[in-house]
C-alpha cells in the first residue's frame, strides 16, 4: 500500500529545502541588478544636470551632483570633430596606458557623453609614452554602452578624466562638481577642480 503521508513529507522537505536554498541567491541577484538599474538611472540625472546648467545657468553658476559608478564602468565625454569617438589614450595612475577603442561609434560624430556599462581588455606588447613616462598598452573596447547628445549651443569640458571610471576598490559614490563659463560647462571631480587659464577650444563650439 502506497504511504500517501509519507511521499507528501518528502515532498514538502524538498519545497522547504529548495526555498532554503535558492531563496539568498535570488536575494543577492536581485539586489546586483538593482544597484546596476541605480548607476543607470543616475547617469540620467547626472546629464540632465549639466544639460540644465549648460542651457538655463547664468556665467559662472555652480552646481555639485554625487555621481554612482558600478565596479568597472565609465563615463566618456566626446566632442564632435575630434578623432576620440574612434580611439582615444587614458593616462591611467598604473603602469598601463589605455587606448579607447569605438567610443562614440553611436554618436554620429556629435558631442556626447557615454556611460561605459561593459568591456573588454586585451594586453598589448605595444609601448607607449603619451602619458609621460613609457607605460604598456592595453585595448579597450566598450562590449555596452549608452550614450547622450549634447545639444549644439554648449560643450561639456571634462576635468580629472581619470576620476569619471570606477575601477577596484574605487568609491562608488563621486561628488562632482560642474560650473558654467561662456558655452562651457566644467564638470570634475570636487575638489579636483583646476580649470585651464588656456582650456582646450572645441573644434566648433569655440
Amino acid at each position: 500500500m502506497v504511504n500517501k503521508k509519507g511521499i507528501m513529507l518528502k515532498f514538502l522537505t524538498t519545497i522547504l529545502l529548495a526555498i532554503v536554498i535558492f531563496a539568498p541567491a535570488c536575494m543577492v541577484s536581485s539586489k546586483f541588478f538593482r544597484l546596476s538599474a541605480q548607476a543607470n538611472d543616475n547617469f540620467a540625472e547626472f546629464v540632465e544636470k549639466i544639460d540644465k546648467l549648460g542651457n538655463y545657468g547664468q556665467q559662472g553658476e555652480q552646481s555639485s551632483f554625487v555621481l554612482i559608478k558600478d565596479k568597472n564602468t565609465c563615463i566618456a565625454n566626446l566632442w564632435s570633430g575630434s578623432d576620440y569617438h574612434e580611439r582615444y589614450t587614458r593616462c591611467s595612475s598604473g603602469q598601463v596606458e589605455e587606448t579607447w577603442l569605438g567610443v562614440g561609434k553611436s554618436c554620429q560624430g556629435k558631442d556626447c557623453i557615454c556611460l561605459i556599462k561593459e568591456l573588454s581588455v586585451t594586453e598589448t606588447d605595444r609601448k607607449s609614452s603619451n602619458c609621460g613616462s613609457e607605460k604598456r598598452v592595453n585595448e579597450i573596447t566598450p562590449t555596452k554602452i549608452a550614450c547622450i547628445s549634447v545639444p549644439d549651443n554648449y560643450y561639456i569640458y571634462g576635468l580629472s578624466w581619470r576620476d569619471w571610471c570606477r575601477f577596484g576598490d574605487d568609491s562608488r559614490r563621486t561628488t562632482m562638481s560642474m560650473v558654467k563659463e561662456g558655452n562651457k560647462v566644467y564638470v570634475c571631480e570636487a575638489g579636483n577642480c583646476d580649470i585651464p587659464e588656456t582650456p582646450e577650444k572645441h573644434l566648433y563650439k569655440g
